[in-house]
């Protein structure tokens, strides 16, 4: 399946068999199409709700850690769903998320070296990746 593939490529080579992986119906939004056992998800991104734009011309690879898969993934899943609602407007979505409640300031890591030792913020390798060929 070219789109499972394509999702694939945000992971390193291996950690993709074993990865679960997202896919898009545009009707309701990320379902699981291929379940994985080594914590990490990886699917396609479709819409950027920061931009409160509905687009078209989006296709980004995004893969993340456990961590990742459950703080961070959520979002893109919440986001998807809404949109396949056809309730929502781009900005209504984007207010929507930027106003859930965040967590207490001092739960979150106060250097980068906090983050990789604790694993507290999810990794995506798709954005390493991006930013070491920068």
């Amino acid at each position: 399946d070219p789109v499972t593939d394509y999702a694939l490529l945000a992971l390193p080579v291996h950690l993709r068999n074993d990865a679960t992986v997202y896919l898009l119906d545009p009707q309701k939004g990320y379902y699981v199409g291929h379940q994985g056992s080594n914590g990490y998800i990886c699917f396609i991104a479709r819409t950027e709700w920061e931009w409160s734009e509905f687009r078209n011309d989006l296709c980004t690879p995004i893969s993340y850690d456990a961590e990742g898969a459950r703080s961070i993934f959520p979002v893109y899943m919440d986001v998807a769903a809404m949109r396949a609602s056809g309730k929502y407007q781009a900005t209504q979505i984007r207010d929507s998320i930027i106003h859930r409640e965040r967590p207490p300031r001092n739960s979150w890591f106060k250097t980068d070296s906090d983050c990789i030792v604790t694993g507290q913020v999810g990794c995506s390798f798709r954005f390493i990746w991006l930013i070491a060929t920068i």
